[in-house]
């Protein structure tokens, strides 16, 4: 749950230095009305927070420069009754930005002035009942990296090698994850090279291969960012086996509509478990006549594997959107660049993650896990999100449900799992100590 919006924080500080008032010139009107002793109703906010600059670039001020840095944030906004809030937005060129900072400026050194520290908290936002929630992260754990990295000398381009492994390919093969990369003039991969039947065994030869301990990669940079980029190798393996397409200059997977073209749906299970479809590319529809807008909309996430200590690595995921003008041709520019902008300003707790929900589910086929072979060797990505529980003010009508944390087993993942356990190469392996490797620059 990564909150958006005013904080709990900003909404204090705000009101404490507007000392409970609005902040337009002469009106100084208090901000909290209480109601009679008899009535039993509690006080009326009557206060509003009013962007300077607002949150949207389409809102009043929207294009202008903000200061900050955040425009949710304290410097941004000011504190006005619902009379001055209508006034400055409606009448924009009597009350420019500069203006509008000015006035905060002076209206917030007048209760500087006058008020003490604990006088300015009395009109304050009354403060938010603690809640106890479940913080969701981004990151799904990595259970199972494989433990070993293979190379042989190899003399053959890539598309060599492609049309090697194409060529009457086994069996057994065909549901191998088989990522590579070159270094040093050899390839390197998490497949047995020794393996005479293997699926790198028409490329390189099986008796001059060589394999090492992942942990010892780890603790070089060098190493470390090489198996780094043997993951995404394999990450490119996992959403293309789902139809999903790179983006390789924002380094993002994204969905292209169905041929046509015409708008692609995919079927998933939403956070309370139930079946569902949505759109995934499509192009977006003029709220006001119905007519379809000059470009189309794609989902898309960036993914990214981190190493958070001696033995755990977990995978991060950032939904995002991409933007083309007829399903395929990226859309570029200042366009986009606001199209992104407002997706994202839109995109709440709730809504964040009902996007993390389906991505984990679509990666996963519905799984409980990511498996990928490599051979004897496995990479294992669990799909429930890694979270805690905290105790904190919380924001109003945020929390809602979310019982579908845990993807449910099956029998044909049950039996893909334990393959894993049965047949996963062990640390107590003794990993020959190669020479080539602690020589990477």
């Amino acid at each position: 749950m990564v909150s958006k919006g005013i904080s709990e924080k900003t909404i204090k500080i705000l009101w404490s230095k507007a000392g409970g008032m609005c902040a337009y010139p002469d009106c100084r009107k208090p901000l909290i009305a209480d109601a009679p002793a008899s009535s039993g109703d509690p006080p009326a906010v009557l206060g509003q927070m009013a962007h300077i600059v607002a949150h949207s670039s389409e809102g009043p001020r929207g294009e202008q420069a903000f200061r900050g840095g955040d425009r949710d944030g304290a410097e941004n906004l000011v504190l006005l009754c619902p009379e001055h809030h209508i006034l400055v937005d409606q009448q924009r060129m009597s009350h420019p930005v500069d203006w509008l900072y000015r006035m905060k400026e002076q209206h917030e050194r007048w209760v500087t002035e006058r008020f003490s520290p604990q006088e300015r908290f009395l009109q304050a936002h009354p403060s938010t009942r603690y809640v106890t929630d479940t913080l969701h992260s981004t990151l799904l754990p990595v259970t199972h990296m494989p433990p070993a990295v293979f190379s042989a000398p190899c003399t053959l381009t890539l598309l060599e090698i492609q049309e090697r492994m194409a060529v009457s390919p086994l069996p057994q093969e065909a549901a191998l994850y088989k990522p590579f990369l070159f270094h040093n003039k050899r390839l390197v991969t998490f497949c047995d090279l020794s393996t005479p039947a293997g699926p790198f065994s028409r490329c390189i030869d099986p008796r001059a291969s060589q394999r090492q301990s992942s942990q010892l990669w780890w603790q070089d940079p060098d190493l470390a960012r090489l198996y780094v980029m043997l993951l995404n190798r394999t990450l490119n393996k996992i959403t293309g086996r789902r139809g999903l397409h790179l983006d390789k200059e924002h380094q993002r997977y994204y969905f292209e509509p169905v041929d046509g073209p015409r708008p692609r749906e995919v079927t998933y299970h939403s956070l309370q478990g139930n079946k569902t479809s949505r759109q995934v590319a499509w192009q977006p529809m003029t709220r006001k006549t119905g007519l379809p807008k000059r470009y189309w909309e794609h989902m898309a996430i960036s993914l990214q594997f981190h190493h958070m200590g001696d033995h755990s690595w977990c995978l991060s995921l950032r939904p995002e959107r991409r933007f083309t003008l007829d399903g395929y041709t990226p859309l570029v520019g200042k366009q986009t660049g606001r199209k992104a902008t407002r997706r994202a300003a839109r995109l709440h707790n709730y809504d964040l993650l009902t996007e993390l929900n389906f991505w984990r589910e679509f990666l996963s086929d519905g799984a409980p896990r990511i498996i990928c072979a490599f051979g004897m060797q496995h990479l294992v990505i669990e799909t429930e999100l890694i979270h805690t529980t905290v105790t904190w003010p919380g924001v109003p009508d945020d929390s809602r449900p979310f019982s579908n944390r845990r993807i449910q087993e099956g029998l044909f993942s049950y039996a893909d799992y334990q393959a894993v356990l049965s047949s996963e190469l062990g640390e107590e392996d003794e990993w020959e100590d190669e020479e080539w490797a602690s020589e990477a620059e």
